[in-house]
C-alpha cells in the first residue's frame, strides 16, 4: 500500500533564474542554474539525513506539510524564451528530486519535459529511486544530461546518516538500470565520515571503502566523486544540536576515540569536515 505524505502543492513566485547571465563583470565562479522542486526545511524530504544543511537553512521553510512547487516548468519556460545562453541546470539541491511523492514525481517529470523540449543540459542527483523518469519519451536517449546517485558509506552508515532513503542495494540497482539504458550516470560516494568508518570498523576501516568502489564500479556508472564536505558547529534557531554536533555524537556512540578525532578535526573557523550534496 502506497505511504500518505501531507502535501502542499505551492506556487513559487518570481523567476527561477537568479544571476545569470552574471552581472559582476568579474564573476570567476559559473555556475549550475539550481531548480528546487521544493523549499529546503526540514518536512520537505523523507530522508531525513542528519546531515543535511537544507534542514538548518536561514531560508528553510519549517511547516508541518511536504510543500511541492506545481508551476516550476512555466517559470523555467519564461526564463528560457528571454535568454540566448542557458547554463546547465541541477535538479534539485535542496531537496531530492527522487522521493517517493506521485505529487513530487509528477512535477519532476513536467520540469525534465520541459528541459528536453528546450535541449538544455541537465544534472539529477539523488538517493532515490530515478527510474520513473523513464516513462518519458526520449529520457533515455537525451544526451545532454546525466544523473548521480549519492552513496555515503555502507548499509550500516545509510542507516546512520540517511534513515530514510533507500537502502544502498538499491541505490546500486537504481544506477545499474540507468547505465545499462545507456544513460550517463555518477555516483557521489559523499560526504565520507572518515572517522565513522573507524568507528564502525576500526582498522578495516579502508577495506570497507575499497569494497565499496569495487561495488561502484560494477554497476557501470561513468565517474565516481568523493568528498568530505563541510558541517556547521552554529545551531540554527529551530535546533537543539548544529550539524556538526549530530553527527559527533552518532560516532561517539561506537567509539569515543574516534568522536575524539573527529572533534580534534575541526578547523578553527569553526567549521568542521561535510555537507549534503544531494538535495
Amino acid at each position: 500500500m502506497d505511504k500518505k505524505y501531507n502535501i502542499k502543492p505551492q506556487s513559487k513566485k518570481g523567476s527561477t533564474l537568479h544571476d545569470f547571465p552574471y552581472a559582476v563583470a568579474g564573476r570567476k565562479c559559473p555556475h549550475f542554474w539550481i531548480i528546487n522542486v521544493t523549499p529546503p526545511g526540514p518536512s520537505q524530504c523523507v530522508h531525513h539525513c542528519i546531515y543535511c544543511y537544507a534542514r538548518q537553512a536561514i531560508y528553510s521553510d519549517y511547516s508541518k506539510e511536504t510543500i511541492i512547487y506545481n508551476n516550476l516548468p512555466e517559470l523555467v519556460e519564461y526564463d528560457l524564451k528571454r535568454i540566448k545562453l542557458c547554463p546547465p541546470i541541477s535538479i534539485s539541491n535542496v531537496s531530492d528530486p527522487c522521493q517517493p511523492i506521485p505529487e513530487l514525481r509528477v512535477e519532476v517529470k513536467r520540469l525534465v519535459g520541459i528541459l528536453m523540449d528546450y535541449g538544455v543540459a541537465f544534472s539529477i542527483t539523488t538517493k532515490g529511486d530515478p527510474n520513473f523518469l523513464l516513462d518519458l519519451p526520449g529520457f533515455a536517449a537525451y544526451k545532454t544530461k546525466f544523473v548521480a546517485v549519492t552513496i555515503e558509506g555502507t548499509e550500516d552508515i545509510l542507516r546512520l546518516l540517511s534513515p530514510g532513503a533507500p537502502p544502498l542495494a538499491k541505490r546500486l540497482e537504481a544506477v545499474q538500470n540507468l547505465s545499462t539504458r545507456g544513460i550517463d550516470t555518477l555516483i557521489r560516494f559523499d560526504p565520507v565520515f572518515v572517522h565513522l568508518f573507524q568507528a564502525l570498523y576500526g582498522e578495516s576501516w579502508f577495506n570497507e571503502i575499497q569494497k565499496l568502489i569495487s561495488l561502484f564500479a560494477a554497476t557501470g556508472a561513468k565517474h565516481i566523486v568523493c568528498s568530505t564536505g563541510r558541517l556547521s558547529k552554529q545551531v540554527a534557531s529551530r535546533e537543539r544540536n548544529s550539524l556538526w554536533h549530530t553527527v559527533s555524537k552518532v560516532i561517539e556512540k561506537y567509539s569515543e576515540e574516534a568522536a575524539r578525532c573527529f572533534e580534534k578535526s575541526t578547523v578553527t573557523s569553526g567549521v568542521a569536515p561535510a555537507r549534503d550534496t544531494s538535495g
